[in-house]
């Protein structure tokens, strides 16, 4: 049985990088129906607040999720995981209140109830820098 990222999982590019002054963030909502768990990786250029949100809908998935929001420090990645979440459309909120880079976020469903998982890309790529 075949246990890597790719096949095991369903990747996602839910939000591009943007430049801001705007309070918050969003992600795209991303639909966990089929899965237990979605992880979203979230890069920022500064100390911020990253929080995961839910809804019935992708268009309502403001509801915040008790526990599960991270402050990062500095610039980094946050990582925020939610196991079985109690709403099916699940986003990423990157609260900045001042000007913010929020870099491109990954989401990632997990723990598939049906497989074959199909993602968008037969191949990943990933660069490091030095």
């Amino acid at each position: 049985m075949n246990q890597n990222l790719i096949t095991g999982n369903k990747i996602n590019y839910t939000a591009t990088a943007v430049s801001t002054t705007s309070a918050e963030v969003n992600s795209s909502a991303v639909d966990t129906a089929g899965y237990d768990c979605v992880t979203f990786l979230v890069p920022t250029s500064a100390a911020r607040i990253v929080k995961l949100q839910g809804g019935t809908t992708s268009t309502n998935a403001t509801n915040d999720f008790t526990g599960c929001s991270a402050t990062t420090t500095a610039a980094g990645v946050a990582i925020l995981s939610v196991y079985r979440p109690q709403y099916r459309f699940v986003r990423a909120t990157t609260v900045t209140g001042v000007t913010a880079v929020v870099g491109d976020t990954i989401s990632i469903l997990s723990i598939a109830r049906d497989k074959p998982v199909t993602n968008t890309c037969a191949v990943q790529i990933s660069t490091t820098t030095d």
